[in-house]
């Protein structure tokens, strides 16, 4: 069974605010169908574009085979920062998984396919406004 570390926000996720005993429900029942175990998730700070957690995270994903976190939408709106933090994790041969979007990313190509789900979305939303 994979050891898994989740991540969830404790700001808005793409606009809505999820509390996080939600964020963390849909990543338990996203781990439990994947087979997963599931460790603890660790919280963002609530400052705007801050991601200290999630390079902490980075730091020591050693001890786990991957992040497991809310949303796509918890990451940057510029796919270059992204890319950036994505590209991290493959470099060590881990794996990141979204739960609400049931999305993963385990090599260069996933990244991509995550980064066209997100213009989408992103181009969408402008578009209401």
């Amino acid at each position: 069974m994979k050891k898994v570390k989740g991540y969830i926000s404790s700001r808005k996720v793409f606009g809505n605010f999820y509390p996080q005993k939600v964020q963390n429900l849909v990543i338990r029942d996203y781990c439990k169908r994947k087979k997963y175990f599931f460790l603890f998730s660790s919280v963002e700070y609530s400052i705007n574009k801050s991601y200290l957690i999630f390079e902490e995270l980075l730091e020591n994903i050693d001890k786990v085979k991957g992040i497991v976190c809310f949303s796509i939408f918890q990451f940057p709106l510029d796919n270059k920062i992204r890319n950036n933090m994505f590209n991290k994790i493959i470099k060590k041969k881990k794996f990141i998984d979204f739960a609400l979007e049931e999305i993963s990313i385990k090599k260069k190509v996933d990244i991509l396919n995550v980064n066209e789900l997100a213009t989408i979305r992103y181009e969408d939303e402008i578009k209401k406004k």
